[in-house]
């Protein structure tokens, strides 16, 4: 399966323990796939920040992320 996130990508994390993928956007907004329920988000974070995400990372808990820009 393949999943489209666009051209505004920039950072793609994985997570380890369910079929999740996580992307960061240039307009700061944060969006969630599901590898197993096809190739729309489910879930879309926007205004976390003001910048484009470049770095994201999963807490252990696995229900928060930690993201940052440049």
């Amino acid at each position: 399966m393949s999943i489209a996130c666009g051209k505004s990508v920039k950072y793609i994390t994985a997570n380890t323990v369910e079929p999740v993928v996580y992307s960061g956007h240039s307009d700061g907004s944060l969006r969630i796939y599901s590898m197993t329920q096809g190739k729309t988000p489910i879930a879309q974070i926007k205004g976390i920040i003001d910048y484009p995400i470049n770095y994201i990372s999963l807490l252990s808990n696995r229900y928060q992320a930690l993201v940052s820009s440049s």
